[in-house]
């Protein structure tokens, strides 16, 4: 969908076009449970995607189009209903005991080569800061720009790209580490 287009659909959804949400819906499910689904255990994703859409909706009285892009406005939300949710349930090791319980439900057998790179993909994230997890995920699983990523973990962006680089780095070495 185009940006402008995408706009449209959302001013539409502001001024009650329950339609336009359904759109919005189909356009970002997959987007936010990607996003949700690299910082929480398996299994969880599915039910914090949709808690953040009924943020939304609870929330529609808050977006201000004059203030942010929608897709900022609904990543911070997904960011803070993962946050709220991992400090809930005092998570400190989410994506080592994930992998750790999805592997003891899956036959060696069936494990792919693509499964077993998302896995090491899992581990290698786990080693970066919160804020650099975010950073990634956004960037390369969720394709936002730089400037929409420094919108929602509010720095600048000049500071994300360094973060990044830096990020990247650190994610190539611990990637190299796993392969051999």
């Amino acid at each position: 969908m185009e940006k402008k287009q995408l706009n449209l659909t959302v001013l539409k959804w502001i001024e009650g076009d329950i339609s336009s949400f359904s759109v919005l819906y189909d356009y970002y499910i997959d987007k936010i449970f990607r996003f949700i689904y690299f910082k929480v255990p398996p299994g969880e994703a599915e039910d914090l995607t949709e808690d953040v859409f009924v943020k939304v909706m609870e929330k529609k009285h808050t977006f201000d189009p004059t203030k942010s892009s929608f897709s900022t406005w609904i990543y911070t939300i997904a960011r803070n209903t993962v946050i709220d949710f991992l400090r809930a349930r005092k998570v400190t090791s989410e994506l080592t005991d994930a992998i750790e319980d999805e592997n003891d439900s899956v036959q060696p057998a069936f494990l792919t080569e693509k499964s077993l790179e998302m896995q090491n993909l899992k581990l290698a994230l786990e080693t970066l800061a919160k804020d650099k997890q975010d950073m990634v995920i956004l960037r390369f699983v969720d394709e936002l720009s730089y400037q929409e990523i420094a919108t929602i973990l509010d720095k600048s962006e000049g500071s994300i790209r360094i973060s990044m680089m830096r990020a990247l780095r650190d994610l190539r070495s611990v990637l190299e580490k796993l392969e051999t």
